[in-house]
Formats: C-alpha cells, sequence, structure tokens
C-alpha cells in the first residue's frame, strides 16, 4: 500500500514537472512570436534633436566662423522667412508622412536685470517653423482625441537658448514638438 502511494505521488509530480515544462515552453515561444518593439519614442527624440541641431539660424562668429549651437542670431531669424526654413528642414530631413516637428522660438517682452528691480522692456519676439506642417496639424489633431491618442508618440521639449542682438545676449526658450506616427 506504502509502494503504491509512493508510486502514485512520484506519477503526480511527473506529471506537474512535464505540464511546468509545457507551459514555460508555451509562454517563451508566445513573446518571442509576438515580440513588438515600439521605437517611435526614440525616433521622435532623434527627430528632435536633428530638428535642434540641423536648422541653420545659429550665431556665427564673423571673425573665427565658429558657430555657437546654443546661440541665435537676432538678426538672421528676423530676417528669414518661415517657409525658407520649413524648405530647408524638408531638404535636410528628407519628406515624410509618418513624422513632423514644429520649432518655436520666444524671446519674452521683458527681462529682470541685477536686483529685480530694474525691467528692460522690448517687444515680444516669437518666430515658428515646421517640419510637415500638414502631418503636423493632423498629428496634433488626433492626439488631442480621446480615441486615437496611443497613435502617435508625442515629444515635447523646452531648452533654453541665447539671442545675440547688435552684441547683446538675452534669454530665450526653444520649444520643440514632435509626432511620430507608432
Amino acid at each position: 500500500m506504502k509502494a503504491q502511494m509512493l508510486t502514485y505521488l512520484a506519477w503526480i509530480l511527473r506529471i506537474t514537472f512535464v505540464a511546468a515544462v509545457i507551459l514555460s515552453i508555451g509562454i517563451l515561444t508566445s513573446k518571442y512570436l509576438l515580440a513588438r518593439i515600439d521605437v517611435s519614442t526614440q525616433q521622435a527624440s532623434i527627430l528632435s534633436y536633428r530638428l535642434l541641431f540641423e536648422n541653420d539660424l545659429f550665431y556665427a562668429d564673423k571673425y573665427t566662423g565658429i558657430e555657437y549651437p546654443v546661440i541665435y542670431s537676432y538678426q538672421q531669424l528676423s530676417s528669414v522667412s518661415r517657409e525658407d526654413v520649413d524648405r530647408m528642414l524638408q531638404s535636410r530631413l528628407g519628406s515624410s508622412s509618418l513624422a513632423a516637428g514644429r520649432i518655436e522660438i520666444r524671446r519674452p517682452a521683458t527681462e529682470v536685470f541685477g536686483d529685480g528691480n530694474s525691467f528692460v522692456e522690448r517687444p515680444e519676439f516669437v518666430r515658428t517653423f515646421y517640419y510637415n506642417r500638414p502631418v503636423f496639424e493632423r498629428f496634433s489633431a488626433l492626439s488631442e482625441s480621446l480615441i486615437f491618442r496611443g497613435e502617435t508618440a508625442h515629444l515635447l521639449k523646452v531648452y533654453p537658448v541665447v539671442f545675440e542682438e547688435s552684441g547683446q545676449l538675452s534669454s530665450a526658450n526653444l520649444t520643440i514638438e514632435v509626432f511620430v506616427q507608432k
């Protein structure tokens, strides 16, 4: 009787072990076959850096020819047209119906200097440039809807930058907003 109980217990352990092995093989196989790697956030990050560093709006020292990537020339930004920059970004980054971006450079109207009691008044400066504007508008509308919110990867970054205006440096914000379809 005791030997028969041990035989039953051994069979129960064998069946449990075989079931665990089959289950683990099934889980690993399904994970391998159904693996979906989402790289849209990395694509959005790469596109934002390309928009940041490939726009030719930087301040270049006229004596040395060195471009400073965090200093923007006020004269160059105010003289260039939006369409020229849009075409330049389109030619550098290529055309895509799966990605779009917007660059907005904003300098506030007032700036505090020194002890916090003195203000310098100047007009607010805002320039907006697009990479694939129709695609950007479509993706921004999709990201605001409740149903299609997960269809695009949205990345919004704000960088502090410096304006060079007739030898004077002032602070500004550069906002890059990027959409990439998943």
